[in-house]
């Protein structure tokens, strides 16, 4: 029986978003969005599959009506994550039990360098009876 601690630091973290759409004719409307989503993982906690970063969206709209019950979209979200530089890691795994720090999770380290973008296209199509 081994008494384990397990990688629970997230925090309370932030979003901030601006949308904006607009009729340009009446057949076409465009739309964008600009957010900023704040990282809830300390340095401590992060991990590949617990990756978190300060991250920026952008994403832009367009649609077309070409009836009054249709209406087709197309989106594009691009999304950056800042890069975050890991030295001190909370996870720590080794088989040699007398040295094993205690204060460390059981995984092996996940210091190194972090980073992530995507890309994603979107296709909508909206009818009303």
């Amino acid at each position: 029986n081994q008494n384990r601690l397990w990688a629970r630091d997230n925090t309370d973290s932030i979003f901030v978003a601006l949308d904006a759409k607009g009729q340009i004719s009446d057949s076409f409307l465009i739309g964008g969005r600009v957010l900023f989503d704040q990282s809830a993982v300390p340095d401590l906690a992060l991990s590949p599959n617990n990756f978190d970063s300060n991250q920026y969206n952008l994403s832009a709209l367009v649609a077309w009506q070409p009836l009054d019950f249709l209406q087709v979209g197309l989106s594009g979200t691009l999304g950056i994550a800042a890069d975050r530089e890991i030295t001190e890691s909370g996870f720590g795994l080794t088989l040699d039990q007398e040295n094993q720090r205690e204060d460390r999770w059981f995984f092996p380290h996940t210091a190194g360098t972090y980073t992530s973008t995507f890309r994603r296209a979107g296709l909508s199509v909206r009818m009303g009876f």
